[in-house]
């Protein structure tokens, strides 16, 4: 009889432990989880100030294809501009791109003939052409000003700006990387927008039905942002 209590209490014990294991798996496991998804949106940098732009380091690769073909590509280096950033967060700014300083890097491309592409896009050709681009002696920069910042990961933000060329603003959507140190930033973002939208349809086929295929030239621009900034 004595025997049969002790086997029994010996049960009840064991099931009591593994009960006690079970639950501390199950914490350890959420608590894993909760770590995970807290720092997500999180930074570990405490930089807090106003960060001035490099505008030696920082620039805007821009790339705009042809309807038939890979197009062309270049520079435009952003001039002058600040970050506003409050314990690893950034909290506001604004860019100014000078389209003076528009390069194409067509790798392929003689000489001469990215240097008539180039006053093409700055539009300093003549009267005729000056609106088909940029039109730089009227337009000199663009900028972009931060509305809002939608952090996505630990490094990766989503940037809301706007972003005005020839006196044309419209919001955008831009996601970056950033790094911070103590007292700086570098930063590297991709968007790519309807140039029609600021009103430069030069050979667009939304504006211009009869333009041939292979003169025709695709909506959208792709524009790489490569920013670096400090205290």
């Amino acid at each position: 009889m004595k025997l049969n209590k002790l086997l029994a209490l010996i049960a009840v014990a064991a099931i009591f432990v593994a009960c006690d294991n079970g639950t501390k798996t199950d914490a350890a496991n959420t608590a894993d989880t909760e770590n995970v998804d807290g720092n997500a949106a999180q930074t570990d940098s405490k930089l807090s100030g106003t960060l001035n732009i490099n505008s030696e380091a920082s620039y805007v690769h821009w790339t705009a294809a042809k309807l038939l073909s890979a197009g062309h590509h270049g520079n435009i280096t952003v001039s002058e501009g600040s970050i506003a950033v409050d314990n690893g967060n950034i909290t506001g700014g604004s860019f100014t791109f000078d389209l003076n300083s528009l390069v194409v890097l067509d790798e392929d491309m003689e000489d001469d003939k990215k240097a008539y592409l180039t006053s093409h896009l700055m539009g300093t050709q003549g009267d005729e052409t000056a609106n088909d681009f940029f039109n730089v002696n009227k337009y000199p920069t663009a900028q972009f000003v931060v509305k809002s910042v939608k952090e996505g990961s630990e490094t990766s933000h989503i940037v809301v700006g706007d972003l005005t060329i020839k006196d044309v603003t419209k919001q955008v959507e831009v996601p970056f990387n950033v790094n911070m140190t103590e007292n700086a930033l570098t930063a590297t973002g991709s968007v790519s927008i309807d140039r029609t939208e600021w009103g430069i349809v030069y050979n667009s086929k939304g504006f211009f039905e009869n333009v041939a295929d292979n003169y025709a030239i695709r909506d959208d621009v792709k524009l790489e942002l490569n920013i670096e900034a400090s205290l």
